[in-house]
């Protein structure tokens, strides 16, 4: 019986060793292009919010500092759902499009195992621009450390992130969804989230994205996190990813 399972267990060495070979070329894919690309938005963030701090410094040094927290939490929100805008935008999508999975999966690779850990590793790379971000921050405007900064920021990337998974998964237009995803989601929960009837249950459906700002306010803060909020948009994208990858495993790369 074990002379029987060995092959099995050969074929799946090989496997993983490719799978973690194509994580390194999937975390500097995502920092030379998407990466890039989130960086130089988030400095003309930073430069936007630094200019009217900058003056505001200069007339009055001591009180500027009441200034810094407001500051970094805009420049939080921002860096949220636009970096993970960027992060998740073409995932699987480009990959149908411009036929990389033909490359891709020339090997024996699983499509499920591949790009589960190609989310992984765009969070990863999330994360790190996210610290140079802070550091950024504290350079420019105050020394900052928030311990809470980092768990959110990747709970708030699979919060988001999972959505933009998921429609990447479906469609080619990934990013004009998840944009539409988030302008829906804003204006159901806005018009009917306490209306007290049929819409306000349907939309219930949608996430919670336009509760996101509590999140960071108690992050920046220091406040004690929103435990249920967080766990409801977790679980919503980490339910979205898991249906991403469902899609995946059912549906042809190469259906358009």
């Amino acid at each position: 019986m074990s002379a029987a399972l060995a092959p099995a267990a050969e074929h799946a060495a090989p496997q993983r060793a490719r799978l973690l070979a194509y994580s390194r070329f999937q975390l500097r894919d995502f920092l030379l292009t998407k990466g890039l690309g989130t960086v130089l938005l988030m400095a003309l963030m930073l430069f936007t919010v630094y200019m009217p701090f900058r003056t505001a410094r200069s007339a009055d040094p001591e009180g500027v500092l009441a200034l810094v927290a407001p500051a970094f939490k805009e420049v939080m929100r921002l860096y949220v759902t636009l970096g993970v805008l960027f992060a998740t935008n073409g995932i699987v999508a480009e990959d149908r499009k411009f036929g990389f999975y033909r490359f891709y999966f020339a090997k024996p690779v699983g499509v499920v195992a591949f790009y589960a850990q190609k989310f992984a590793t765009h969070l990863i790379g999330h994360l790190l621009i996210g610290t140079v971000l802070v550091g950024a921050f504290s350079v420019l405007f105050a020394p900052l450390w928030i311990p809470a900064y980092w768990p959110v920021l990747a709970l708030l990337f699979v919060a988001l992130g999972g959505i933009g998974f998921l429609l990447s998964a479906v469609t080619t237009v990934d990013w004009v969804s998840l944009v539409g995803v988030y302008f829906i989601a804003e204006v159901g929960w806005s018009l009917y989230g306490t209306s007290g009837d049929w819409r306000e249950a349907l939309v219930h459906l949608l996430p919670p994205v336009h509760r996101i700002g509590e999140v960071i306010h108690a992050v920046v803060h220091r406040d004690p996190l929103p435990g249920r909020l967080l766990l409801w948009l977790t679980a919503y994208g980490a339910a979205c990813f898991v249906l991403g990858l469902v899609v995946l495993a059912r549906r042809k790369l190469a259906t358009s």
